[in-house]
């Protein structure tokens, strides 16, 4: 009688266990399923959010992100791993956006500009393209984006009798050009020309007006500056 009583204990004890084990067993399974889920829901945000917005407006959190796992997480892990692509994917997006340089601007639809008393900076102010955003419309003033070759074109407008007409051609504080002419039949007249320029980043690019010289310009656009990016150094 007592070995069945204890045989009878043992076997309730033994199937509470296993139940117990089997529960365990259970609840590890649905919290490595969920932790598995979540993670691949959360790799698969990671990504179809980079992909739909990735620009220099999210690179910087990426980056920040990026050092933070570096510091506290494992360069071996996939999320690491994951960040680090994305990373250097924004990297390149963003260099090759700095790429796309080109803008063209006329001067004014008010008539003529000029003569000033001394030599005058020209602030082409009617933007017809400017990508990249390199063309500064209040300044006049490129401002190179990236190290390369770039082409720079103006084309200025005379059509006064005894006018004197002219454009310089600066880069920073030096000038590069002078194209002038003398207007001495009252008709339009027309003064152009430009030159391919290497560039460091920063370098500033801009035109100015001779002291006492005139330009015309219109809604016809006649006067005009251009510039772009050839090829990148």
């Amino acid at each position: 009688m007592v070995i069945k009583t204890v045989k009878n204990s043992y076997n309730k004890y033994k199937n509470k266990y296993i139940y117990i084990k089997i529960n365990i067993l259970k609840n590890c399974y649905l919290w490595v399923s969920l932790l598995t889920l979540f993670n691949f829901y959360f790799y698969l945000f990671v990504y179809l959010f980079t992909q739909l917005y990735i620009s220099a407006s999210i690179y910087f959190p990426i980056h920040l992100f990026l050092i933070f796992l570096s510091i506290y997480g494992n360069e071996s892990d996939s999320l690491y791993i994951i960040m680090r692509g994305l990373h250097n994917e924004g990297a390149s997006l963003s260099y090759k956006e700095r790429l796309k340089v080109a803008f063209s601007a006329a001067l004014t639809d008010s008539g003529t500009v000029g003569p000033f008393s001394v030599q005058t900076q020209l602030v082409f102010k009617k933007v017809i393209t400017n990508v990249g955003k390199a063309y500064n419309s209040n300044t006049g003033v490129f401002t190179a984006p990236v190290k390369g070759i770039y082409y720079f074109r103006f084309t200025a407008l005379g059509y006064l009798h005894s006018n004197a007409m002219s454009v310089n051609l600066h880069k920073n504080q030096q000038t590069l050009m002078h194209i002038g002419s003398y207007n001495t039949h009252g008709y339009h007249e027309f003064i152009s020309s430009g030159l391919t320029l290497e560039l460091e980043v920063g370098d500033e690019i801009y035109t100015s007006l001779s002291a006492t010289y005139k330009l015309y310009d219109n809604s016809n656009n006649s006067t005009t500056f251009t510039g772009f990016l050839l090829c990148p150094l």
